[in-house]
């Protein structure tokens, strides 16, 4: 890919990273470098491998995840956070994504983070004697 292509992939990849809360769209990137959506799609393809939709899906599930595995913010909260309007809709996302509903994932990543912290004490204090 030369320069351009380069440059308008790159400013979608890191305005996708740093805003996935924010709604976003291939159109809006058109507008700003002078091209067709379809034409802003394809850079971002070509340079990254993703489809503009599936990186901001995967972007925003990825940030779901942790929030879901790290925080207490409600389902509700996270969905906002990651951009979407209705919980609904975003639990439906993240199940197609994971495959499983967010609180689903939010008790498993609790119960395999307990498990974790109980077998490094376990090895702390076999390391001790």
């Amino acid at each position: 890919p030369d320069d351009k292509v380069e440059q308008i992939a790159e400013d979608i990849y890191l305005t996708l990273t740093e805003n996935f809360g924010d709604k976003i769209t291939a159109a809006q990137f058109a507008e700003k470098y002078g091209v067709s959506d379809t034409t802003v799609k394809s850079y971002f393809k070509t340079v990254y491998g993703y489809g503009f939709k599936e990186f901001q899906t995967k972007v925003r599930m990825e940030w779901a995840a942790k929030m879901l595995s790290t925080s207490n913010m409600k389902v509700g909260e996270i969905s906002e956070a990651v951009g979407y309007a209705r919980h609904t809709k975003f639990s439906k996302a993240f199940k197609a994504y994971y495959g499983e509903t967010p609180l689903a994932y939010r008790r498993k990543s609790k119960m395999e983070s307990a498990a974790s912290a109980a077998k490094n004490k376990e090895e702390q204090s076999e390391t001790n004697f």
